[in-house]
């Protein structure tokens, strides 16, 4: 992509479809393939210990679920994305007190 009107068009687009479900929006094929990116990502965290995460490219926030819901000790998780619908929908979904997302 080579800028930041060319990106937003392209998850505009992805967003307005309603067919589309959230690992579809931010540009995975399935939520199968968006599973399998939070598994291999998150095995570098230790499930026993609590800990503070920055997600740059968060989408939707869909990670921050992931961790909270699988066990993790989620002590904040500091989402940031270039586009804005997307943290807007991230605030919306998710509004945990420890869950933080910002547009840059």
């Amino acid at each position: 992509m080579k800028n930041n009107n060319e990106q937003e068009n392209y998850y505009k687009v992805k967003l307005e479809n309603p067919k589309n479900n959230s690992a579809q929006v931010v540009g995975w094929k399935n939520n199968l393939a968006q599973r399998v990116r939070f598994e291999q990502i998150s095995k570098i965290i230790e499930k026993d210990k609590n800990f503070t995460i920055n997600d740059l490219g968060c989408g939707i926030g869909d990670f921050a679920n992931y961790l909270e819901t699988t066990g993790y000790k989620l002590n904040s998780y500091y989402g940031y994305d270039v586009y804005g619908k997307m943290i807007e929908i991230a605030k919306k979904k998710y509004s945990n007190k420890n869950l933080y997302f910002n547009k840059i």
